[in-house]
């Protein structure tokens, strides 16, 4: 009887460490044992129930029996591990005298005295390689080290651009395991082209604090699971929030991140959250957003019309009707944005985030002293039917700039090119812009012609080597200006720079003024080339008007409604309720002039 007991409790064992281990490789072992150690578990106990009842016979009568017997059977299971197992203890006592379960006791056995040896030599190779890994770590000493929190397409890509640009740093890949599939061994050969380093550990159980203090760490946190990233994310933080030269760029599309990391102590690390669909647009405006004024419509009444058709209002289009809002307030400039999507609520559910950019009260009205913008969003309308072609503007209103984001690389070529049929129809050539996720593709669609060679003039941006580059991610020369400008709202430098690094409002606020202010010059704006000292009273007032023209239409890009009052204990962030959403001439001269002390040239 006690043969069946120790078998089923040995095949339970066995089964139960292999299932463990599936268990957590499926979700990529956030914080416990690894897969190996499962399997190693119920290896040992599987081994060590199969002995217990050969060693109870020889012990029987023996007054420590009991002991004996468990701690034998316990030393048999280790000699499985290192190759000294005997079969012949299993061999001579399980017999056919047991009845049927011998059998499949002895095939137990032996698949385990192969499996045990099997399981120590990839521990030992697993353990070679992480003394590996950490001593190509430490001959990297004097280098920045860019650590990235997994390897995939979207990391590598990245790798390539820093590469390019930093050929001495050096490149780490963490939570890295080798798979049988062509896409994963064909990432492999990217990063080892880079000579990069790779870890099987998470990136948070890596000691990295190996380093010279007088280099950089930059660590990535860009898996495909954003709770993860967040998770990592402060965990690195506590970790390291205490070493100078470091950084961290959290890859994360929803509030969750923001919220988490933004009353998080961070010690002396530059943290930033990375809205990789953000980081695109804004690229692409930094780029090449005076396209947008050069392009503009001049209208009767000698007003230029920027006039911008949306086609998709998800992550994207919903990203760039918000931007484009604030962006395109300008002195002698009117901005009209019609966006069409198939949903029903997608008016509703931009409402309910934009309360205020879209309330009857400011949309469609244009003063001097206010943001001004017509906004008109299209539910349950296919770019590709006749109400489409009915409702898009026409003539005079008729389209300058045209942003394209359905969904799918197949779906935005398709409509691209239908929308430039119907245009030229129309007798209008606007700029049309479309997303196609696919570098390759992107890279073959450029200077696309059709049959006769007459140029579709269609631009395709959002490929993977341009959105994940250090341009996008980590552009220092934007960042530059905008700290600099952010340092300007106070007297202590060094208490503003940890505001800006801290916050993310700080850090978004202050991109979009420095975007915003580099526009303004190429457009000739008055004063927008001049520092503050150098500016005339009237050139003064004309900056700091268009400033808070354009400050009120980002704060309502952002989801802000005005507090009610003009009293600044009124503010309520949380509740994104501000007291200085108001007409220019409404405000106090102090924060008159923080417009123009903010805006004008550095």
């Amino acid at each position: 009887m006690i043969y069946i007991i120790c078998f089923v409790i040995a095949v339970a064992a066995f089964f139960a460490g292999i299932i463990a281990a599936v268990q957590t490789k499926n979700r990529r072992h956030p914080g416990g044992l690894r897969p190996a150690y499962y399997i190693m578990g119920g290896v040992f106990v599987s081994a060590t129930s199969l002995f217990l009842p050969i060693y109870a016979e020889n012990f029987q009568g023996d007054e420590a029996g009991g002991l004996k017997t468990l701690l034998i059977a316990i030393h048999n299971a280790i000699r499985l591990f290192i190759v000294d197992g005997e079969f012949n203890i299993i061999d001579e006592n399980i017999t056919g005298t047991l009845g049927n379960i011998w059998i499949p006791y002895s095939i137990l056995a032996a698949i385990l005295f192969v499996f045990a040896p099997i399981l120590t030599f990839g521990a030992i190779l697993s353990l070679v390689r992480n003394v590996y890994s950490y001593v190509a770590y430490i001959m990297v000493w004097f280098r920045d080290v860019y650590v990235f929190s997994e390897l995939n397409d979207e990391a590598n890509a990245l790798a390539r651009s820093i590469r390019e640009n930093h050929p001495w740093c050096a490149i780490v890949y963490t939570d890295v395991f080798e798979d049988n599939d062509e896409a994963s061994y064909e990432r492999m050969q990217r990063a080892r082209m880079m000579q990069a380093i790779f870890f099987k550990n998470d990136i948070e159980f890596i000691r990295f604090g190996a380093h010279s203090r007088r280099k950089r760490i930059i660590f990535l946190t860009i898996g495909h699971d954003e709770q993860e990233n967040i998770r990592q994310s402060v965990n690195l933080i506590d970790k390291y929030k205490d070493r100078d030269n470091t950084e961290l760029y959290v890859f994360s599309t929803g509030k969750e991140g923001e919220l988490l990391l933004s009353d998080l102590d961070k010690g002396r690390i530059k943290v930033r959250r990375i809205n990789e669909r953000s980081a695109m647009i804004t690229r692409y405006l930094y780029e090449r957003g005076e396209v947008l004024f050069d392009e503009a419509a001049t209208g009767q009444d000698g007003i230029r019309r920027i006039n911008v058709v949306i086609a998709g209002m998800g992550q994207y289009g919903g990203e760039m009707l918000r931007t484009l809002a604030w962006f395109c307030q300008m002195d002698g400039y009117r901005i009209t944005i019609d966006a069409y999507d198939l949903k029903r609520d997608v008016l509703d559910r931009f409402r309910a985030f934009c309360p205020e950019l879209i309330s009857p009260e400011h949309n469609g009205f244009f003063e001097p002293q206010e943001a001004g913008y017509l906004i008109r969003i299209h539910p349950m309308t296919d770019i590709g039917t006749a109400s489409f072609l009915e409702s898009v503007p026409k003539e005079e209103d008729g389209a300058t700039f045209v942003f394209v984001a359905l969904g799918s690389d197949e779906a935005n070529m398709r409509a691209a090119t239908e929308l430039r049929v119907m245009y030229e129809r129309m007798g209008l050539h606007p700029r049309i812009v479309t997303v196609v996720q696919s570098s390759h593709v992107n890279r073959a669609l450029a200077g696309i012609r059709n049959f006769s060679g007459q140029p579709y003039d269609i631009e395709f941006i959002g490929g993977m080597d341009d959105v994940y580059s250090e341009k996008a991610i980590m552009d220092s020369e934007l960042e530059k200006d905008a700290l600099e400008r952010h340092l300007r709202y106070g007297n202590d430098k060094k208490e503003e720079e940890e505001k800006f690094w801290k916050y993310e409002y700080n850090y978004r606020s202050s991109v979009a003024t420095a975007l915003h202010a580099r526009v303004r010059i190429h457009c000739g704006m008055t004063g927008a080339d001049k520092k503050k000292e150098d500016l005339t009273e009237q050139e003064e007032r004309t900056m700091e008007m268009l400033e808070h023209r354009r400050w009120n239409a980002y704060m309502r890009s952002e989801g802000y409604v005005f507090s009610g009052s003009t009293d600044p204990a009124s503010r309520n962030n949380l509740a994104r309720m501000h007291h200085d959403l108001v007409p220019y001439d409404v405000l106090t001269g102090d924060e008159q002039d923080k417009d123009s002390r903010v805006a004008a040239k550095g």
